[in-house]
């Protein structure tokens, strides 16, 4: 059953909604909340590089013949880049 749910794309699925979730409650949410949130964001960024497999889009630079940016690697590194600026901001 493990094998059938990531092979349908059922695990970048939820991936993908916890990963746009938690960006917007990032960018939405103040205080210690919004820190919270963003430390959340970082895992869950890195799983979505290793899970988004089965639904990632067009090649944008290729690095090797078995590796590559593509479109959803992009979806990651928002995420990193929106939890580091909340994370690294001095007024805490």
């Amino acid at each position: 059953m493990r094998a059938e749910a990531t092979s349908s794309g059922i695990v970048p699925v939820v991936l993908l909604v916890v990963l746009v979730g938690l960006t917007l409650a990032a960018l939405i949410t103040r205080g210690p909340v919004r820190r919270a949130v963003a430390v959340l964001l970082l895992p869950v960024a890195a799983a979505w590089v290793l899970f988004n497999g089965p639904i990632e889009g067009p090649i944008l630079l290729t690095i090797s013949t078995n590796h590559g940016l593509t479109v959803s690697d992009l979806l990651a590194v928002m995420g990193v880049v929106v939890a580091a600026a909340i994370l690294l901001r001095r007024d805490r």
